[in-house]
């Protein structure tokens, strides 16, 4: 009786959790559609039809014309309206952009208003670079000891558009003081629809310095010299359909075994669910839904952005099988310019994880993958976790095309740069009802803002200088090269 009253209990805090979680998301959706009624504008009326008898294509060398033909929703002898086809071309070039095949992408209508020809710049598609990196968590950390055998060295080989089909292929080969060999393969296109694609992958992963537990709510790092803080290795399969480069439906299979030091395990029980130096085989699902519709994916200034997950993990071992955990999450962002050169950018993010597992790398929220500025020194394990960011953006310099004279191959003579300035506002919150070890700031308000300069250039390189403060007095200069939202 009592078994049934407890379970009982735990399933309608579970309900109403998720019941929070879905009233955050909506709430949210309900401010993007009210935000998105300002300014707007009716479109003007014309009465001139543009019937297109011809498309054509300028500039591909590599890339296969029939990966162009996927995204061109143009359609032939189809009557359009002057408006219609000028926003329907601008749409098309931002499409195919967003392939990040190219530096740039124009459309042009003939004189004879029945031709359209699509011009593009290919970028430089394959890219053997070096690996050099420090194994301590920053820079100021291995200055402070000077430890020349603590360096990660090797090769990344990246080919972008393998065959000039769109597929990518990559490897890394490093070693040095943490070891890892890793090869992916995504073929996007399958069929002769080219709407099903499929992908491999595959690592092994030893690394000599792990997060094994909190204190005040940040990482302590272990850092082991005769022996490794985990081994990770994992075989993935995955199968993706393709509505176009912007709406994309994933789903994934994943062998894994995971092996931790057994000395990090007796210092903290609660990090993983095997005992020490045991091997834990397991299976990890995967289902992603994902519409992009932004006007570019590196640094978007206009569109939306909306991304459903579900993930499961199995354990396999049978004489100790690991708990099973589950995990549904949302995310999205929102991008609109309000004045001139003034932008905002707005992002929601929501998780919920449940299941029998108490282990703290099966419960993973902010300060991971994804953090609230304020926050960066912090990790935040818990059941639940929501958060939403807020950027208002100045283009304090335009693009810019900066012509460098003495390199004559147009693929990297010409630098676009332009740069942006302006203020942020992130807030979130964790809970954590497991009860982790050290974990202070869960179950509590996160708030945290701050100012930036975000530098813009080629292929999709983004870097951004921020300085930020939280709702607990902790402030600091940060540096990252991905938009934050």
């Amino acid at each position: 009786m009592l078994n049934n009253n407890l379970q009982f209990i735990i399933s309608i805090k579970r309900i109403s959790s998720l019941f929070k979680v879905l009233l955050f998301v909506g709430i949210w959706f309900v401010s993007l559609a009210a935000f998105n009624n300002i300014n707007a504008k009716p479109f003007d009326q014309d009465t001139s039809i543009i019937v297109v008898k011809k498309i054509t294509y300028e500039g591909l060398k590599v890339t296969k014309p029939k990966i162009i033909d996927v995204e061109i929703e143009l359609e032939i002898n189809k009557p359009y309206q002057q408006q219609e086809l000028d926003s329907l071309l601008k749409a098309q070039c931002i499409k195919l952009y967003n392939l990040q095949l190219f530096h740039w992408v124009k459309s042009e209508l003939t004189d004879s208003k029945d031709e359209v020809i699509f011009k593009f710049q290919e970028r430089w598609y394959f890219w053997p670079t070096p690996i050099f990196s420090l194994a301590d968590r920053n820079i100021s950390s291995w200055l402070k000891n000077m430890d020349f055998n603590r360096i990660d060295y090797g090769l990344h080989p990246a080919h972008y558009n393998f065959l000039g089909r769109n597929q990518r292929l990559t490897a890394n080969l490093q070693e040095g003081f943490n070891k890892k060999y890793e090869i992916f393969y995504n073929i996007p296109y399958l069929n002769k629809a080219k709407n099903l694609g499929v992908n491999f992958a595959a690592s092994t992963y030893r690394s000599r310095y792990l997060d094994f537990q909190l204190q005040d709510g940040k990482p302590i790092t272990a850092s082991l010299i005769d022996q490794f803080a985990i081994v990770n290795n994992y075989v993935k399969f995955g199968a993706q359909y393709r509505k176009d480069v912007e709406v994309q439906t994933l789903t994934s299979l994943t062998y894994n075994t995971i092996l931790i030091s057994d000395s990090l395990h007796n210092i903290n029980s609660q990090l993983f669910h095997n005992r020490g130096n045991e091997t834990n085989r397991y299976l990890r699902f995967n289902v992603t839904q994902t519409v992009n519709r932004r006007n570019t994916f590196s640094y978007p200034k206009e569109g939306c952005y909306v991304q459903l997950q579900y993930n499961a993990a199995l354990g396999l071992e049978k004489t100790n099988r690991s708990p099973g955990i589950h995990e549904f999450s949302f995310e999205s962002s929102y991008y609109k310019p309000f004045h001139k050169r003034w932008y905002y950018a707005g992002g929601a993010y929501a998780s919920i994880k449940f299941g029998p597992s108490q282990n703290l790398l099966d419960y993973r929220q902010l300060g991971y993958k994804k953090y609230n500025r304020g926050f960066e020194f912090y990790t935040i394990p818990g059941n639940q976790a929501i958060s939403q960011k807020n950027n208002v953006m100045y283009e304090l310099i335009p693009q810019k095309d900066l012509k460098i004279p003495f390199i004559k191959w147009k693929k990297f003579n010409t630098v676009p740069i332009s740069i942006y300035t302006g203020a942020h506002f992130d807030w979130g919150h964790v809970t954590d009802s497991i009860g982790f070890q050290q974990n202070l700031i869960a179950n509590r308000l996160l708030a945290g803002g701050g100012l930036g300069i975000h530098i813009v250039t080629y292929y999709d390189r983004v870097l951004v200088l921020e300085y930020t403060f939280n709702n607990f007095g902790e402030r600091g200069f940060f540096i990252s090269t991905k938009f934050p939202i």
